[in-house]
């Protein structure tokens, strides 16, 4: 089982106010640690870790926004879907998430050798301000009591070309308050400073639009970074997330399997 929370499901109902330092207007700032309710997102979190499903009561208003069409099919996401439980039971079949999955039936998970079922449950928590400096004193932006609750970390960069064409592509955001529009100038003076300030950390040079990544993102931090400098498609980064996913989650199902004996996966 799979369910997805957004961080701006944590939004405040009172957003900080800054004064932007171009045009010196004064404007909401929707894209800071500020803006969020980091002590119920927290909460959240840990009450996930401890029951595996959604905290009662957490509701969403994330389906009221549209996010367009992506690149990849119903049938390639069943593809992928199948292929990750097979490839949890079978490692060797885990190297086909290199490459997007054929639609061929694979091979059903378990077989000799399986007893239990086991129920996985994953919790993807999809934000914009998970990876703040973490040497950053006296505190980072996001406390480490959350990002310590994430198993495997993915970070999707972007650029500023990027940000700036996605951004002003959208028509609006569903809020607390009611409707927000970003007003113009909003990627330049708000959205790509915040950004830059929150994650100069991980790439050679500060550069995040072109600098590599540095190797103590992924070896003392374990952040992995998608490949392609944020040009990368869709269907491109869902096969190395899915990827990624398939090797953490099989090696924690095998994990199991030896200290308690065989299991099946559910396919739920």
């Amino acid at each position: 089982m799979m369910k997805l929370i957004t961080h701006s499901r944590y939004e405040k109902c009172r957003i900080p106010v800054i004064t932007t330092p171009l045009t010196h207007r004064t404007l909401q700032d929707w894209d800071c640690a500020g803006a969020l309710d980091l002590g119920l997102l927290g909460a959240s979190l840990g009450f996930i870790a401890a029951h595996g499903r959604l905290p009662p009561g957490l509701q969403s208003k994330e389906d009221r926004n549209a996010v367009g069409e992506s690149d990849v099919s119903d049938r390639a996401v069943e593809a992928y879907r199948r292929d990750l439980v097979a490839g949890i039971i079978r490692p060797s079949l885990l190297s086909a998430f290199a490459t997007p999955p054929s639609p061929s039936p694979s091979p059903a998970p378990g077989g000799a050798g399986a007893a239990s079922a086991v129920d996985v449950r994953i919790c993807v928590l999809d934000g914009f301000l998970l990876y703040p400096d973490p040497d950053l004193k006296p505190d980072p932006s996001i406390p480490a009591a959350i990002t310590d609750r994430l198993d495997l970390k993915l970070f999707l960069r972007s650029t500023h070309a990027r940000t700036k064409a996605r951004r002003e592509a959208r028509q609006g955001y569903v809020t607390l308050e009611g409707f927000w529009r970003d007003p113009d100038g909003y990627v330049d003076e708000v959205v790509w400073p915040n950004y830059v300030r929150e994650h100069a950390w991980m790439f050679e040079a500060g550069d995040v639009d072109a600098g590599g990544v540095r190797r103590e993102v992924q070896e003392r931090w374990r952040i992995e970074v998608a490949p392609g400098f944020g040009e990368s498609g869709v269907g491109d980064l869902l096969a190395w997330a899915v990827g990624l996913l398939g090797a953490r989650v099989g090696r924690e199902v095998r994990d199991g399997m030896e200290e308690g004996g065989g299991m099946e996966v559910d396919q739920g």
